[in-house]
């Protein structure tokens, strides 16, 4: 036993604990910044598809416009 009364058990245990501890907190941070990091990837991956389909939306737009043009006439003599 030292002064405060603990014995070498003690501190292995506290240490134990502790350490164990560290390494919970340690990888919950982890998981939690992956977590963090996928959201965002998924995010930016939705509001590609999004502008994707924005784009393709007014191509077609646009196509249907044209389509409704009249007919050029042929050359005029």
């Amino acid at each position: 036993m030292d002064s405060y009364g603990a014995t070498e058990d003690t501190k292995q245990t506290t240490r134990g604990s502790i350490g164990s501890l560290y390494r919970a907190m340690r990888e919950r941070r982890w998981n939690r910044e992956r977590s963090r990091r996928i959201a965002k990837m998924l995010k930016r991956e939705s509001a590609t598809h999004e502008a994707r389909a924005e784009w393709l939306e007014g191509m077609a737009i646009q196509l249907a416009e044209i389509r409704a043009l009249p007919e050029a006439r042929g050359p005029q003599r």
